[in-house]
């Protein structure tokens, strides 16, 4: 009978999260069923091992959504790159570790996929409707997984233990910038602590923001175009673990945790708030673990 409980459970909260990846004929009245049963889901999960407070007791951490469904047309389109920009920084997109995306901005659409608006400029059926980006794995993504999103025409970092923080460096060239460059100089050169304690506190610091001679370090920062950024992010080797009943899964188990410090551009605005952003990593290493639970 117990296994008969836990078949019915798991089918229903799959169930659930094939359905996040609808098409936009759903109606009020199945949207509503939705909502009422992951709820339902919710009450039933407790989540063990969250380091950011900003991450804590968040109804965005569960398992990554199963996509049932392939790519469309506008879903390819909405995330294309313009021709223009690929010829123009072709050399550039020879280099390793170097690539161009198209991020949209979170504030015009659900990245949840829980609901969908006719009229939403973000691709339906992308992880995430693009808002969100992993440099470590080079691909749109899920909140708890990613390095960075676009919200409300800011840059963000969102990930789950993932200690990052952002620094404008002006109207500068990608090609004339390394680790020694002012302003990453700095940023690679922090240290993380691998103590929880102090971990929370670095968290704390990285979204107050700090200075470090002419540069300012923080966890949010204003989009601007023409302008280049750089980007560490600290994605801690740790378990979070997923709660149902007894049962445990690691979140974290698949995804690349890494230490890495990446700059960006932006080259192009679009008018549905979206832009393009070139970019190169420019520093890879293991990613810091946790030694200490005090």
């Amino acid at each position: 009978m117990k296994n008969v409980f836990w078949t019915l459970f798991f089918g229903l909260f799959f169930g659930l999260f094939l359905t996040n990846a609808q098409t936009p004929t759903q109606t009020d009245e199945s949207a509503a069923f939705i909502r009422e049963k992951l709820k339902a889901s919710q009450s039933v999960n407790k989540v063990e091992g969250v380091l950011n407070p900003d991450m804590q007791n968040s109804p965005a951490i569960r398992p990554a959504r199963i996509r049932g469904i392939s790519l469309t047309k506008r879903d390819k389109e909405l995330t294309s790159v313009q021709n223009e920009d690929k010829s123009k920084y072709a050399a550039f997109l020879k280099n390793s570790d170097t690539g161009i995306i198209r991020l949209h901005d979170a504030e015009n659409c659900d990245e949840e996929g829980k609901t969908i608006g006719a009229d939403e400029p973000c691709p339906w059926n992308i992880v995430g409707k693009a808002t969100l980006y992993s440099f470590r794995t080079e691909d749109y993504t899920s909140r708890i997984f990613s390095d960075i999103q676009l919200k409300n025409q800011t840059f963000n970092i969102v990930g789950i233990n993932l200690l990052g923080f952002l620094t404008d460096l002006g109207d500068v060239s990608l090609d004339n910038l390394n680790l020694q460059s002012k302003g990453i100089k700095e940023m690679a050169e922090f240290e993380p602590s691998t103590n929880v304690k102090e971990i929370k506190n670095q968290f704390i610091l990285a979204k107050n923001g700090f200075q470090v001679g002419d540069y300012i370090y923080k966890n949010t920062l204003q989009m601007k175009p023409n302008k280049t950024y750089a980007l560490r992010s600290i994605a801690y080797d740790s378990k979070v673990y997923w709660k149902i009943g007894k049962r445990k899964i690691n979140l974290l188990q698949y995804d690349k945790r890494k230490d890495i410090v990446v700059i960006f551009r932006v080259i192009r605005e679009h008018q549905d708030g979206s832009v393009n952003i070139l970019w190169r990593k420019i520093q890879s290493k293991d990613a810091p673990k946790i030694t200490s639970e005090q």
